[in-house]
C-alpha cells in the first residue's frame, strides 16, 4: 500500500509539473495517456491508445468517475436506454451525480467539447443553474476558471480527451488549494 502511494504521488508530481502550454507540444497525447495509463485511469486499447478516433460520452462518463476516485462507487441506475452495458455503471454515476443531464446524453455519441466541458464543471462544483456557466458557453467558462489549458471545440478525439484530463488533475478546487490529483491520493485513488 505504502509502494502504491508513492508511486501515486510521484507520478502526480510529474503530471502536475508539466507546464501549462505544453499541450500545444507534439506527442502531448501520448504523455497525458501515458500519465493516466500509470494512474490506473485508463488502459489503451491493444493497438495503443487510439488518440485519433473519436472520444464518446461513455468514455467521458468513465473517465470522470475515475478522475473523481469513485471507481468502485456503486449508484442508483438511471433508467435512460441504450447505455452500453460495459458503460452503464459510469453513465448511472454521472447522471446520478448530475455531471451529465439527461437532455445531454446519446448513446454511443460523440463526445462534444462543451458537453466535456459541463462536465469537468459540474465536476468542481460549477453548475449552470447557478448561472455560473451556459450550456452552449462551457469551454469559455472552464477556460476562464482554469479546467482547460487552450481552447477547444467541435468533438473531442481520445488524445484531447486525456490531455484535458491531466490538466483536471491539476484543477485547485478547494479555497485550501487541493488539487483534484491530491483529493485523488488523499481517497486512496483506487481505480
Amino acid at each position: 500500500m505504502k509502494k502504491r502511494f508513492l508511486t501515486i504521488l510521484l507520478t502526480l508530481c510529474l503530471a502536475l509539473s508539466l507546464g501549462s502550454n505544453s499541450f500545444a507540444l507534439t506527442g502531448e497525447s501520448e504523455r497525458a495517456a501515458d500519465t493516466l495509463a500509470s494512474l490506473g485511469l485508463v488502459n489503451g486499447t491493444p493497438g495503443g491508445y487510439a488518440l485519433d478516433d473519436e472520444a464518446s460520452i461513455e468514455q467521458a462518463a468513465a473517465l470522470l468517475r475515475r478522475l473523481l476516485g469513485d471507481a468502485n462507487v456503486k449508484e442508483t441506475a438511471c433508467d435512460w436506454e441504450n447505455i452500453p452495458a460495459w458503460a452503464k455503471s459510469d453513465v448511472d454515476y454521472c447522471a446520478y451525480r448530475g455531471l451529465i443531464r439527461h437532455s445531454e446524453y446519446k448513446a454511443n455519441a460523440p463526445l462534444s467539447a462543451e458537453l466535456w466541458s459541463a462536465m469537468l464543471l459540474r465536476a468542481v462544483g460549477f453548475d449552470e443553474q447557478n448561472g455560473d456557466f451556459t450550456a452552449a458557453g462551457a469551454v469559455a467558462a472552464a477556460r476562464r476558471v482554469g479546467l482547460l489549458s487552450r481552447n477547444i471545440g467541435g468533438t473531442l478525439n481520445r488524445g484531447t480527451l486525456f490531455e484535458t484530463a491531466v490538466n483536471f488533475l491539476r484543477y485547485s478546487r478547494t479555497a485550501e488549494g487541493e488539487t483534484v490529483a491530491a483529493a485523488l491520493v488523499r481517497k486512496g485513488a483506487s481505480p
